[in-house]
């Protein structure tokens, strides 16, 4: 479904959670990753019909999952370098998620007039080293924020991501995109998310949905309008 784009002012915020994979198997695309998280701002920035707040947090298992920014304008969000985003270890995926979204719920909580919520989660493995929360436990705690109305859109590569997304509660596949482990294929992917955020906190005015049903094809229709994108950038394209 066709989500409809600059229906509503922006009166209220959209709360942003970008769950980021930080282990081992991403530093084959380490850099393509950092640079499409700074465009993926750098876009969020541009966007002057929108009132944002920001979470990021990175995970694997060495150093464990860190929230680097909770809630903050996009102005305090620091980009991604060498320095501070270096992939290693296994994947806690489910911990990520989990903590993410018990980090920043009492912030939305407290935000009036109900916020808009998207989470974003990317990954390129599936979990395999979570010590806190289970598969049961993360899909739960997902399901019960998409019924309050936040909406999650997974970013997967090499696996089945739509299974992977399906397992933690994400069952729009509209919402899912499956990516290859490659500097091009992550810079679509992002870009496709990053169309999908404008997109999102458009519609809603920064306003919490009644119905999400409305987005479940939030990531598809990103998709396909980044490719266009991109083809039409290609020499030969």
């Amino acid at each position: 479904m066709k989500t409809k784009k600059s229906r509503k002012s922006p009166i209220g915020t959209t709360f942003v959670n970008f769950v980021l994979d930080m282990t081992g198997s991403m530093s084959t695309v380490w850099r393509a990753t950092m640079s499409g998280f700074n465009e993926y701002l750098s876009k969020l920035k541009a966007d002057t019909k929108s009132n944002y707040r920001f979470t990021l947090s990175v995970f694997n298992s060495e150093t464990g999952v860190s929230v680097r920014h909770a809630a903050v304008p996009l102005g305090d969000v620091a980009e991604l370098n060498d320095k501070n985003y270096t992939p290693l270890g296994m994947t806690p995926l489910y911990d990520a998620v989990a903590r993410t979204i018990r980090y920043t719920e009492g912030k939305i909580r407290e935000t009036k007039p109900e916020p808009a919520v998207l989470t974003v989660v990317m990954t390129d493995g599936e979990e395999n080293a979570s010590r806190e929360h289970t598969l049961a436990a993360v899909r739960a705690l997902v399901e019960a924020k998409q019924k309050e109305g936040w909406v999650f859109l997974f970013l997967g590569a090499n696996m089945d991501s739509w299974a992977v997304a399906h397992s933690i509660g994400v069952a729009a596949v509209g919402q899912t995109l499956s990516y290859p482990s490659t500097p091009q294929g992550v810079g679509q992917s992002i870009g496709a998310a990053a169309i999908a955020t404008v997109n999102y906190s458009h519609s809603t005015g920064g306003l919490r949905p009644q119905h999400t049903a409305a987005y479940s094809g939030l990531l598809k229709d990103a998709e396909e309008e980044e490719k266009k994108k991109r083809k039409a950038t290609t020499p030969n394209g």
